[in-house]
């Protein structure tokens, strides 16, 4: 296709990473879908563990959600993938809402630098996976320690 028809299609580059980052979303909830926010009202951290636990499985088994995940984590700034990361950032501060009416989180800290605080953690575990995944280093077992080991700092700065 030649360049000209190429953005007869497509207005920008922009539009281009939005519409990727729209059928890869489309593609990966096939796959894996964030369980509602009112899903952890009954017992918040055993959820937490269980939603943990099913990205681990899910997530490296699933190209959508790995090309995904890659996307975002070097394009965090651009419009196709801000919408994105909005509402990942919403889904966090809902969850964590739950958990301070819960009593499960702790409700002394402001909620939105305990949202802001627990994306950041999240990001940084993300992006130490992908470090990790690119140079191969990491083995399911060593992935599950990983995972178990990144769980727990989460609950630590989080638990009432």
């Amino acid at each position: 296709m030649s360049k000209s028809s190429f953005y007869h299609v497509i207005d920008s580059k922009e539009s281009l990473l939005s519409l990727v980052v729209d059928e890869l979303r489309e593609q990966a909830r096939k796959e894996w879908t964030p369980p509602d926010p009112s899903d952890f009202a009954s017992d918040f951290w055993a959820t937490a563990a269980d939603i943990f636990d099913d990205a681990l499985h899910v997530w490296p088994q699933s190209r959508a959600l790995e090309l995904l995940w890659r996307i975002v984590h070097a394009n965090r700034a651009d419009p196709g993938v801000s919408s994105l990361d909005h509402d990942y950032r919403t889904w966090i501060s809902s969850v964590l809402e739950v958990g301070r009416e819960t009593g499960a989180v702790d409700a002394d800290c402001p909620a939105d630098l305990q949202a802001l605080a627990a994306a950041t953690l999240l990001t940084a575990f993300d992006e130490s996976a992908l470090r990790q995944v690119d140079g191969d280093r990491l083995t399911g077992g060593d992935l599950e320690a990983a995972a178990g080991q990144q769980f727990r700092l989460l609950k630590r700065l989080l638990q009432a």
